[in-house]
């Protein structure tokens, strides 16, 4: 690809908009197995890193339930922080959107709430104190499988520690066949009332269907995933006049054999539909592409311009959840180089 284009995916202020927390560097893994006295899942350093290699579905549930398990402590969910901010200092990233699934991960092991809040509030202290011009915001992920009544409980609960660390919106994840959005529209409302955003991924396993499904019972603010609309002209349209942003994960998805290969991506299709949409990581450790990676790939792979690279960059300020007081920074950034 052209080396200044490479160059402005490097150097240009970032934002990143679907990365989650909980799936946690091979390093944080056997950091945590050793300082909470884990026994048999890795023995060192080196078989944590080899554990991260997956090559299925299965097992790449395994790996992330088997090193999710290791986080335990408030210390755990602090260094979990300041791990993300390093890596946006690293890349150039100075806001991130990060997702975490506290009923999914911690809550059924008996990891109080609180010790997850506290845990993320001294990570964000530190983490400033530490780093200059980094942003980090959080979103509660609901796990979709779960009964709606639990799920409503639960924002009751979260709702207490809004003022410990910016909690900005409720979203969802976990298994989309059979769990289809609308069965979770009780516990929106109640997120909505609360004066949460609301995001939710779809449109990832489950076709256009499930994208449908979402808009017509809850109002979601932007979809996570979101790249089967392209199977639905209908749905295309009404994203685009709407502008529903879809936070795109492109390596997570070939990983995860939702397509097969990067040329079969239809990053194409979105852009000439006028959908916005941006790039995003998702679980870099497990899939081994960062934010960085996944945009210098895309572009590489399908041609993009340098007014296309500017889009899904820009995208990701204009559509974030902070409104846009970020998006000056990266405009007067590519204003002094001379991109726009």
């Amino acid at each position: 690809m052209d080396n200044n284009l490479k160059k402005l995916i490097i150097e240009c202020p970032k934002a990143e908009l679907h990365y989650h927390i909980d799936c946690i560097s091979p390093e944080l893994f056997w950091k945590f197995s050793q300082r909470n006295g884990i026994k048999g899942s890795v023995e060192s350093l080196q078989d944590a890193v080899e554990f991260f290699n997956f090559q299925t579905l299965d097992e790449f549930l395994t790996v992330m339930l088997t090193a999710i398990s290791s986080i335990q402590t408030e210390n755990d969910f602090a260094d979990m922080v300041i791990e993300c901010a390093h890596d946006m200092i690293e890349q150039n990233i100075i806001y991130r959107e990060v997702m975490f699934d506290y009923t999914a991960c911690y809550g059924h092991r008996g990891i109080p709430l609180n010790t997850v809040i506290n845990g993320f509030s001294k990570g964000l202290k530190l983490a400033k104190q530490r780093y200059e011009n980094i942003d980090i915001r959080f979103i509660a992920n609901l796990d979709r499988t779960a009964p709606v009544n639990d799920n409503c409980k639960y924002i009751n609960e979260l709702v207490k520690y809004r003022d410990m660390i910016p909690l900005i919106a409720v979203g969802m994840d976990m298994q989309e066949i059979g769990h289809l959005a609308h069965k979770q529209a009780e516990a929106f409302a109640l997120a909505k009332e609360y004066g949460f955003n609301l995001t939710g991924h779809v449109g990832e396993v489950v076709g256009p269907e499930g994208i449908w499904d979402a808009l017509q019972s809850i109002p979601l603010d932007r979809i996570d995933h979101g790249v089967r609309a392209v199977e639905d002209e209908k749905l295309l349209e009404l994203l685009s006049e709407k502008e529903i942003l879809l936070t795109l994960c492109p390596a997570s998805n070939i990983s995860l054999g939702v397509y097969p290969s990067w040329g079969t991506f239809p990053i194409k299709k979105l852009l000439n539909s006028e959908v916005k949409v941006c790039i995003n990581s998702d679980d870099p450790p497990c899939f081994h592409y960062d934010l960085t990676g996944n945009m210098i790939k895309i572009a590489e792979t399908f041609d993009l311009s340098q007014p296309e690279v500017i889009e899904l960059i820009r995208n990701s300020f204009v559509f974030n959840f902070a409104g846009k007081e970020h998006l000056n920074d990266v405009d007067t950034w590519l204003k002094k180089t001379h991109q726009i």
